[in-house]
Order: structure tokens, then C-alpha cells, then sequence
């Protein structure tokens, strides 16, 4: 008996596709699927792939909206959510004055009227250390890094995404730190994370070093609770001079 074969053409699918589902073309293997970036509630993002690209100053929009042709806020699309890519310049212009403050505080140029201006009263300010709640907890631990840090220098910064309504940025930085007593310095690449009112002031910022979720198990929560408030009784948070 004579064998026959078929030989594989384009009107011949090498696989079924089951109901519901799409054919997608052949892809090299070793082609890595760009990362997004879903904006939730300010948790985790996805660390491998994602702090490695800092280097490389790869953009991730993938789950970012497209921009949007006017901020039309009192129109009938008024009340719906924009999200731009950190590198818009009308997000970049919007952003520009809290940006210039989040630079500031990382770097230790700090003063009351900065606070005063950036953070509202009700703030809450997390890292792998610190858990700390209320303006004077938060400010505690920037002028608390001012004190064991003789310099804090940024290396670079991105601004991974931008939204409004809510009010949110990601800011993709590298930071060195120059520890006082030793002199050593400590090089940290974390991605920050930014939720402001309607005002501009900053209502939650969480620091996320190398990209990583928070601790808080086997206890980790409740002693980086009892470190925010220990490090607010020894450290004086200044008083503004305006009394506004």
C-alpha cells in the first residue's frame, strides 16, 4: 500500500484552536513579552524583569490608556480616569512641581514648608524598614534619614506612569546614600509609588526597594509599625515658621 503525506500549508492549522480563542503566529521562543504595569491599589509590581529594565531605559505602558486628546474636566468625560506614560509632556508639566518635591526628599533637602506644602495631614509613608501614619510619623523618617545619611544622591529617575483620577505616579529611581558614621555608601534601585488628593498632596507613598512586595510576615508588619514610631520620638521634626 502507498503511503501518502500532507505536507503542512497555511490552510492547514498545525494545531486546533478551541471556541473562544485566536491563532497567534510563530514567535521566537527566546522573545520575552514586554511587562505591563496594572494600576490597582498601589501594590506590589512585578519585580524581575521590570527593576532590570532600568538600566536598559525601556518603556513599560503596556497597560497604560492611550492619552488623551484634552483634559476635559468639567466635560461629559470629565469624571473618567486618565493615564498617561511617564514621558508625555503634559503629564510631565502637570507633575512638575511634585516631582521637583519627591526629588527633594529623597535627597535630603528637606524643610518643614516642603511637608507642609506636599504631604496632607492624614499621609502614610511605607518601606522595607518603616511603617509610619500621619504627617509627623512621615516626616519623621525623612528628617531621620537627613541625620544618618551624610549625603543622598540620586543616580537617575523615570517616571514609569502617570494618572489622574485617581492621582497616582511610579517612579522608577536609583538612589546612593552615604551612610554617616561609617562613610560606606549604599546604592538602592526601588520603584516609588505615589497616591495624592485632589490638592497635589501626597496621601500614601510606598518605597519599594528592588521592586520587592513589603514584609509583614512572622511579625515584620508589627516591627516596622514600632520602628516608624521610634524613630518619630527621637528624631524632632521642625516646626514651619508660616502659620498657614
Amino acid at each position: 500500500m502507498e503511503e501518502t503525506t500532507h505536507s503542512p500549508d497555511s490552510s492547514s492549522p498545525s494545531k486546533d484552536v478551541a471556541p473562544g480563542e485566536h491563532s497567534l503566529p510563530h514567535a521566537d521562543p527566546h522573545t520575552a513579552r514586554a511587562p505591563t504595569l496594572t494600576h490597582h491599589n498601589l501594590h506590589t509590581l512585578n519585580p524581575p524583569h521590570f527593576v532590570n529594565s532600568i538600566a536598559t531605559g525601556a518603556h513599560y505602558a503596556g497597560a497604560l490608556s492611550p492619552p488623551a486628546h484634552e483634559h476635559n474636566a468639567h466635560g461629559e468625560h470629565g469624571h473618567r480616569s486618565q493615564s498617561m506614560t511617564g514621558n508625555d509632556p503634559a503629564m510631565l508639566e502637570l507633575y512638575k512641581d511634585v516631582l521637583q518635591d519627591i526629588e527633594d526628599l529623597f535627597c535630603a533637602r528637606l524643610s518643614p514648608e516642603l511637608f507642609q506644602r506636599r504631604w496632607s495631614q492624614n499621609c502614610e509613608y511605607e518601606d522595607p524598614l518603616t511603617k509610619a501614619h500621619g504627617y509627623l510619623e512621615c516626616a519623621a523618617q525623612f528628617f531621620g534619614l537627613a541625620k544618618l545619611c551624610s549625603s543622598s544622591k540620586r543616580i537617575s529617575c523615570r517616571v514609569v506612569s502617570a494618572t489622574l483620577k485617581p492621582n497616582k505616579l511610579v517612579l522608577a529611581q536609583t538612589q546612593e546614600y552615604t551612610i554617616r558614621l561609617f562613610g560606606t555608601k549604599k546604592t538602592v534601585a526601588s520603584f516609588v509609588l505615589v497616591t495624592l488628593d485632589e490638592d497635589y498632596k501626597i496621601t500614601k507613598m510606598v518605597d519599594q526597594w528592588d521592586g520587592n512586595e513589603l514584609p509583614t510576615r512572622w511579625g515584620a508588619l508589627y516591627l516596622r509599625r514600632f520602628a516608624a514610631v521610634l524613630i518619630r520620638w527621637f528624631v524632632t521634626v521642625p516646626k514651619s515658621t508660616s502659620n498657614s
